[in-house]
């Protein structure tokens, strides 16, 4: 069974619980879904268990960064390797039982992720996130066949292409090309050594696991590397730029860009416009900048001592 299927069978053996004392079924939110997904890839490959992520964040922080601002409760579960099994755990908690059965949630987002190789402290293989809110997404509510869908890759080299909405696109394993086209649109490339082009629109793309090569293209966009060396370039508009792990390679091209070269030894390069650059004090970065327009930032216990500025 493929990520859409648990994700589905998932949100039908959920309702199945809530019509049991008459409750209203929970619609599938395609942007609780992208934050579910999210917390489920970043626990397999972050080598973590928590509500809380490696970033500090919780799970209305990350409603919230994908753009879902009507609050959020969160189940999560490791280990399970059917949607009954986690369904039947849940159940069995009574935490995540009172989330399953709560009257005032009205929307879902399931996030599944298995990880073959789970060689780190924490070892489930498994990963499953559940996300409830209160309100349905603020972009209208569509089917997962029409506009605005949830798109998954397969474990081979797959081509997925997003349609003129807003689209979420997970490319599972291999190495895969992604390409958003119009739209605001999220895209994981999660494994493999992918090419992922977020286009026209404010996207957010990640490369996930692998060496990948990420372009926001046109837009005000959010990109990160995530894992491994990652190449990553912003194009027109005022992105975000993160590196992730690894000794990556920022671009931030045309626009006011931000571009946090995060862990490893990482170059950076703002490009035309007003640009800022967010170093910390792990390994040596290299970074191109324009002395009459840009700016850079230091975390980390990092002072402008410890800078050499040529």
């Amino acid at each position: 069974m493929d990520n859409l299927a648990f994700i589905n069978r998932v949100l039908e053996l959920t309702n199945q619980e809530r019509s049991r004392l008459g409750l209203s079924p929970l619609t599938l939110s395609p942007l609780l879904s992208q934050a579910a997904q999210t917390h489920s890839q970043n626990m397999a490959l972050q080598d973590f268990f928590s509500h809380t992520g490696v970033d500090g964040s919780s799970p209305s922080d990350r409603a919230r960064i994908v753009g879902y601002t009507s609050g959020a409760a969160e189940n999560i579960a490791a280990g399970y390797t059917t949607p009954e099994a986690v369904v039947t755990g849940w159940m069995n908690s009574p935490g995540h039982r009172e989330n399953i059965l709560n009257p005032n949630y009205r929307t879902i987002g399931v996030g599944y992720h298995f990880l073959a190789n789970d060689t780190g402290q924490v070892n489930w293989n498994h990963y499953w996130t559940q996300m409830f809110g209160f309100a349905a997404d603020p972009m209208p509510m569509v089917s997962l066949q029409s506009m605005n869908a949830i798109q998954y890759g397969t474990e081979e080299s797959d081509r997925l292409f997003g349609t003129p909405g807003h689209d979420t696109l997970f490319a599972l394993g291999g190495d895969d090309t992604v390409q958003g086209g119009l739209g605001n649109d999220y895209i994981n490339g999660m494994q493999g050594r992918d090419r992922l082009f977020g286009e026209a629109g404010n996207d957010t793309v990640r490369g996930g696991k692998g060496n990948d090569t990420v372009f926001g293209d046109d837009g005000n966009d959010w990109l990160c590397g995530d894992l491994d060396q990652d190449f990553v370039y912003g194009g027109n508009g005022d992105d975000i730029l993160y590196g992730g792990k690894g000794n990556d390679w920022l671009e931030g091209g045309a626009g006011n860009d931000t571009l946090y070269g995060d862990l490893g030894s990482d170059t950076l390069i703002g490009g035309p416009g007003t640009d800022v650059y967010v170093l910390r004090v792990d390994l040596p970065d290299t970074i191109y900048y324009n002395d009459l327009e840009d700016y850079i930032g230091l975390t980390n216990g990092l002072t402008y001592s410890d800078l050499q500025i040529t």
